[in-house]
């Protein structure tokens, strides 16, 4: 691991071992069955001579609304996210945080404004486009009705990671 981390120029003082998460059990079982998913490098530098401005931008919305009935959850969000940036939505209880997200990843579909992820404007809702997003919320949810390994099946299941024999 030292040397991986040396050959990306990345500097570490020590490396301390922790309990196992549901996270690291899900990736492992990814390697086990040889579904690593690709490993893309953190980009170091902005991309050379790139074709537009646009090419640079991961995730962009202009003007995105969510209205549910007479309640305004997002109102006028403009976002520019470029590639190899970590963006955070900060706010208070109620401000549109979930709702925004929800609508940048696919799973709720927006009263108004365009969003373009990872160079795509439409369709956004697609599996093929779904896999390639990801958030980091800020507490993991497990199914409290669910079993750990039922957790983990089901999450399996969503993601499409085949079943050990």
């Amino acid at each position: 691991m030292r040397q991986a981390f040396r050959e990306s120029d990345i500097s570490i003082d020590s490396i301390q071992a922790s309990d196992a998460t549901l996270e690291n059990v899900f990736v492992t079982r990814l390697r086990q069955q040889g579904s690593d998913p690709l490993f893309i490098p953190f980009p170091r530098s902005k991309p050379q001579n790139p074709k537009t401005q646009d090419s640079q931008i991961a995730i962009g919305a202009r003007n995105l609304q969510k209205v549910f009935g007479k309640f305004h959850a997002v109102k006028d969000v403009n976002l520019e996210i470029r590639y190899g940036e970590i963006y955070g939505l900060l706010g208070a209880n109620g401000a549109g945080k979930t709702t925004t997200i929800k609508m940048l990843c696919g799973l709720l579909e927006p009263t108004k404004g365009d969003m373009m992820l990872s160079g795509q404007s439409q369709n956004l809702r697609s599996s093929s486009l779904r896999k390639r997003i990801g958030y980091m919320s800020q507490k993991f949810t497990l199914y409290d009705d669910l079993t750990i390994l039922q957790n983990l099946e089901f999450y399996c299941g969503i993601y499409e990671v085949p079943q050990l024999l």
